[in-house]
């Protein structure tokens, strides 16, 4: 066992320290809270409630006001204290209730059924909360069995006869209210326990000495008449409450209206117009749109944010305004431009001419569009002009040198350059010459693919940039014109690809073209783009691993149609391509559904094989027509055969018809 502490004596070390005796020492006082009736609460008095003044006035005067009120009112006081309810929930308050639904708009109606108070029938309607586990927001209400409550409590105490499990006497669901749902039959199962243990207290009295004989009888009459009621109620309850809540609605659309109305009046009155009340931004607004009337207060809170939205739509309309115009003047530049470009010394010079999207970009451009007040002129253009054609050079230089980069880059990668001294990286290939650039470009393997997804053109540079621009209204930059390095968006860095895996798909074509003796030898250094074009689709990628993946999916597929005995789709097959869709092709995976703009990241070189050439177009209408002539010719066959088929029959028939008249003329004449 653990010894005992020692007992402190801390308090009496520190007097012994400080030379004072135990005589010294003196008890803190306890402090004592302040009576109400003390001497220090003198004067002040007990603070009154806030309803005892109103609970204290004489019955009569509370049952004036109280009958002034309506029923969701009236409901809300008796909830208040103690005297109120009574006063409500006492059978002498029933008058106040019916006062009240007379004060309620639409005339509430009055029950028929006389077992239920009236203040239970003021909950069931305009009360909130669940009768289950008083949760709030219980919609859901079904004014036959008078029962409101949350979703949860209603599964549990609305029931069909058949789930109600417990003894019950036998005439319980005789006496109790039911309400029909889809054909079904729902009881209240509180109302019903309480209806059943009120039966068996009923028949058992009925049974006791001196009663009377008709007392059960009468009690399950009066309940079977309950029940009637009840459903009659529930029916003019729920007319009511639809009524109710059309003029509800109608009554807050109203008060909506005339909220605005007041608004705009007072808008009005700060200066702004029509235009500015009829906007967007005004009559959408949610301080606007409200069913509340509009008071003084409110006004004074709302006005400051109206007039902040009223403002900033202002601000936007203007800016709108501006933009109108300036497009406009925008617009009124076109022939400028379109001076600038023909002026151009060559095919080569016009197709790296910037397009108009990034023209208008420029900055001595911008400053004749983009102020409302200058004058666009011809003196205003020729003085233009000079800073122009200069933003124009700078444009150009800088595109070429982003295309320049990449395409010194993709040849590096696949191991050809037409320099020795290859880049090793992205921004040192601008080093190279202008003229080797130049004519590395237009060999047929630096070609680019357009930059529009759907379009399967194939061209050198700058041909593709004047493609992208004629046929799909391309840009090299979208927004604001910057020469950072390297350039950023847009037509030029984006959307403008060439790899080394597309330089040795086309050698790849090339090689497969000089294979065919039939063909034209081509190489890289004089062959063009178009010289491939003409060929037409004369290639095929023989051993296709993307095809026969598609193959052995439709094999696969073709086994779960012939279990349910349907016709498998034919199996997929490649069609001829052009050269430039093989290398697309190739580029993408081998799948036919990949696009040749999306290439994967593993590349596999295609084998190519070329196809013989197509048919003239002369020869093919001629066989197709000899093909529609020769089945012509076999359905007029088939025809006639037919024809020939019933005239032999007629023939035979007729035949037959002789044979038996002379049978039975020779007959006859035996007779005779």
């Amino acid at each position: 066992m653990a010894p005992k502490r020692p007992r402190k004596k801390k308090q009496d070390d520190d007097y012994t320290q400080q030379g004072l005796s135990d005589s010294d020492y003196e008890a803190p006082k306890k402090k004592v809270k302040a009576k109400a009736g003390g001497s220090k609460a003198k004067g002040k008095g007990k603070a009154k409630k806030k309803l005892e003044l109103f609970t204290s006035a004489p019955l009569d005067v509370l049952t004036l006001v109280f009958s002034h009120l309506d029923t969701s009112t009236l409901l809300a006081v008796s909830r208040t204290c103690r005297v109120f309810r009574q006063l409500t929930h006492a059978p002498s308050g029933k008058g106040l209730w019916v006062a009240a639904r007379a004060n309620t708009p639409g005339q509430l109606p009055t029950l028929q059924a006389s077992d239920f108070p009236e203040w239970e029938y003021a909950s069931l309607v305009f009360d909130r909360n669940c009768w289950g586990c008083q949760k709030g927001r219980a919609v859901t209400v079904d004014y036959t069995i008078r029962l409101r409550g949350c979703a949860a409590c209603m599964r549990k105490l609305s029931l069909r006869r058949e789930k109600i499990h417990g003894s019950f006497h036998r005439l319980t669901f005789d006496c109790v209210p039911v309400s029909i749902w889809n054909s079904f039959e729902f009881h209240n199962v509180t109302e019903a326990r309480r209806i059943s243990r009120r039966l068996v207290e009923v028949e058992a009295r009925s049974k006791e000495e001196g009663a009377s004989p008709s007392l059960f009888a009468d009690f399950v009459l009066e309940r079977k008449k309950v029940v009637k009621a009840a459903t009659l109620d529930g029916q003019a309850i729920q007319r009511w409450e639809s009524r109710h809540k059309q003029e509800m609605a109608n009554a807050g659309y109203q008060a909506a209206i005339n909220r605005r109305k007041q608004i705009e009046s007072k808008m009005r009155e700060l200066g702004y117009t029509d235009d500015d009340l009829d906007s967007y931004a005004f009559t959408s607004h949610s301080l606007v749109n409200q069913q509340r009337d509009l008071t003084d207060r409110i006004w004074n809170t709302i006005r400051a944010p109206l007039i902040a939205a009223i403002e900033e739509d202002r601000a936007k309309r203007a800016r709108i305004a501006l933009s109108r115009r300036q497009v406009g003047r925008q617009k009124s530049l076109l022939p400028f431009y379109q001076s600038l470009l023909d002026a151009q010394p060559s095919d080569l010079a016009r197709a790296t001419f910037p397009p108009i999207s990034d023209f208008g970009t420029f900055d001595s451009i911008r400053q004749l569009w983009e102020d409302d007040e200058k004058v666009i002129d011809e003196t205003a253009l020729e003085a233009a002009k000079p800073a122009v054609v200069a933003e124009a050079n700078k444009f150009v230089r800088m595109f070429k040198i982003a295309t320049f980069s990449k395409l010194a880059k993709a040849h590096a990668d696949s191991k050809v350059f037409v320099d020795p001294l290859a880049p090793t990286t992205y921004h040192t290939a601008p080093n190279h010459s202008a003229t080797d650039m130049e004519e590395l470009s237009m060999r047929v393997t630096s070609a680019f693919p357009c930059p529009m997804v759907t379009c399967n053109h194939f061209a050198t540079f700058p041909f593709i940039f004047a493609h992208a621009k004629s046929e799909h209204n391309w840009a090299y930059e979208y927004g604001p014109s910057s020469y950072s390095w390297p350039p950023t968006g847009g037509f030029g860095d984006s959307t403008l690809k060439i790899s080394a895996n597309q330089i040795n798909a086309i050698r790849l074509v090339l090689r497969a073209v000089n294979s065919d003796a039939t063909l034209p030898v081509v190489d890289e250094a004089t062959t063009t783009t178009k010289d491939l074009d003409d060929l037409g689709a004369r290639f095929q990628c023989v051993g296709c691993p993307g095809i026969a993946k598609e193959q052995a999916a439709a094999a696969a597929r073709a086994l779960e149609y012939a279990r349910y005995a349907q016709t498998p789709p034919a199996p997929p097959t490649l069609a001829p391509m052009t050269w430039s869709e093989l290398v697309g092709h190739s580029l993408g995976g081998h799948d036919p559904r990949s696009a040749r703009y999306s290439p994967s990241a593993t590349y596999t070189p295609p084998n190519i094989a070329i196809l013989p050439p197509p048919l003239p177009p002369a020869v093919v209408a001629e066989e197709e027509k000899a093909e529609v002539d020769a089945s012509m010719d076999t359905n007029d066959k088939v025809k006639t055969g037919e024809i020939e088929k019933v005239e032999g029959d007629v023939k035979m028939e007729a035949q037959d018809e002789e044979a038996a008249v002379g049978v039975g003329a020779s007959s006859a004449t035996k007779e005779g």
